[in-house]
């Protein structure tokens, strides 16, 4: 658990207080609308609308300390930039993707870390305040742990820039409406980043021959011998193109069956296993275009 403590000492007013209800007022409209980066150049918005029609007379300037906000903007996606280049990747889900008539083989990752953060004070006193990060993605054209450090890395290069716009902005060399809107355009840059991450060839395409493995089950009594990724291209010879080739090698009594196969990065292998291995051995298949997927137990 991390605490993180700058002095910045920003007051908990009931403009503050507006960000949380906003927050999850436009996570239903989307997941990513629940970040500051959104949240705070809204009640920017608000906040110039009121003033505009004289409804902030006698009321606290504004909503929010803009300076400070842009800067705590910066210092959470630092972390949150550090947690996922670190641990993004961890306990990812596979998954398939069928969309424009497509099949795809992918893994989805999903991460959220709490934090409480002590920023914000009532009459001098610190009060800490429990944060979520959150990092929600799927790759389709790389392994996680590549598209988790690559995504930890943009989000780290996204934190960087908006705290040296909130120090300037702090300076006031740039005023806070250009300093929210960086805040809000650079956040959208990443996702633009990240959908071009995925527009390369995918790593999990059904193959012309053979049925490609997204996901492997093992336990602590028996090691699966297939790997992600994998293509399993013939069993005792005979080719494999569907589930039913697969299950109909399967269902003969060999003592020993020769699987070839070819790798996710391309090389071929020859493995050996008995028909209890093959049984145990729990494989989520990606066939070709015109199969389903299933699972093989």
């Amino acid at each position: 658990m991390l605490i993180i403590m700058l002095g910045l000492g920003i007051p908990l007013t009931t403009g503050v207080l507006l960000v949380i209800p906003l927050s999850i007022v436009f996570g239903f409209i989307k997941p990513k609308y629940t970040c500051l980066a959104y949240v705070v150049p809204s009640i920017y918005i608000i906040d110039c609308i009121l003033h505009g029609l004289n409804l902030m007379q006698g009321h606290t300037p504004n909503l929010l300390p803009y300076e400070d906000m842009i800067i705590l903007i910066g210092i959470l996606h630092a972390v949150e930039g550090s947690l996922t280049y670190q641990y993004g990747a961890n306990d990812s889900k596979e998954v398939l993707s069928y969309n424009k008539e497509k099949i795809a083989g992918g893994y989805r990752l999903e991460r959220k870390w709490c934090m409480p953060l002590l920023f914000f004070t009532i009459k001098g006193w610190y009060i800490p305040i429990i944060a979520v990060l959150a990092y929600s993605d799927e790759t389709y054209t790389m392994k996680p742990e590549q598209k988790a450090s690559k995504m930890g890395f943009i989000v780290k290069m996204y934190a960087c820039s908006i705290l040296g716009i909130g120090v300037l902005n702090k300076l006031g060399y740039i005023p806070s409406v250009l300093s929210l809107f960086f805040v809000l355009i650079l956040h959208e840059l990443m996702f633009a980043i990240n959908e071009q991450l995925e527009t390369h060839s995918t790593i999990n395409t059904p193959p012309k021959q053979g049925l490609r493995i997204i996901a492997t089950t093992e336990s602590q009594d028996f090691h699966n011998p297939f790997n992600k990724g994998d293509v399993i291209e013939f069993i005792n010879a005979d080719p494999i193109n569907t589930l039913e080739d697969y299950e109909k090698a399967l269902s003969t009594n060999a003592d020993q069956y020769i699987i070839s196969l070819q790798t996710l990065e391309g090389s071929h292998q020859i493995i050996q296993c008995n028909k209890t291995l093959l049984k145990r051995a729990s494989n989520v298949f990606l066939p070709p275009p015109r199969e389903y997927h299933k699972d093989i137990s």
